[in-house]
C-alpha cells in the first residue's frame, strides 16, 4: 500500500525498514521530546512484522517517506482500545532536521482520510504525549485538519 500526498508518501513498513526505524526511534538526540521513551527491543518489532506485516484489525503501522527521495522520515500508526469505537493514532517525525515543515499535518490528514474510507468507524482519536494545558500550539496542526479537543 502506497498513499501519496503532496510531499511525502505512506507506504508499509518492510522487512528490511525495521532495524533503520528501531535505531531511529532510540536515538534520544533525534526523536521529539514528545515521543515514548518505553523502547522495546528489536527482536520485539521483528517477530511482531512476522506475525502480522504490522497490519491487522488492532494494529497497523506505515513509514512516512519523502516524497522524492523515498527517505524514511518517521512513522504514523493506528491501534484500538478496548473503551474506544474506532482507532487512535500516533505519529512521530524521527528526524529533527525535517521537523516543522508541516509533514506530520500532512501524514494525519491522508492517513485519516484512508482510515476513514477503509473502516467503518465513527471516530479516530489523535495521541499526544504533549500536555497540552501548558503547549496548545503544539496540536494547532490537528485543529486545522478537523481534530477537535
Amino acid at each position: 500500500m502506497r498513499i501519496v500526498g503532496k510531499s511525502i508518501l505512506l507506504r508499509q513498513v518492510e522487512r528490511e525498514d525495521l532495524a533503520s526505524i528501531h535505531d531511529m526511534s532510540t536515538s534520544y538526540n533525534d526523536i521529539s521530546g514528545y515521543f515514548t521513551t518505553y523502547v522495546r527491543a528489536r527482536s520485539y518489532w521483528v517477530k511482531r512484522f512476522e506475525q502480522t506485516g504490522l497490519w491487522d484489525d488492532s494494529y497497523g503501522m506505515l513509514v512516512i517517506c519523502d516524497k522524492d527521495s523515498a527517505a524514511i522520515l518517521g512513522i504514523i500508526y493506528y491501534f484500538k482500545h478496548s473503551y474506544v469505537v474506532g482507532y487512535e493514532i500516533s505519529v512521530t517525525i524521527l528526524k529533527q532536521n525535517v521537523r516543522g515543515k508541516n509533514i506530520i499535518t500532512e501524514a494525519v490528514r491522508i492517513f485519516s482520510a484512508y482510515l476513514f474510507c477503509t473502516y467503518s468507524i465513527p471516530r479516530i482519536q489523535f495521541n499526544t504525549l504533549v500536555d497540552i494545558t501548558k503547549n496548545k500550539d503544539h496540536l494547532k496542526y490537528a485543529s486545522d485538519i478537523g481534530y477537535t479537543y
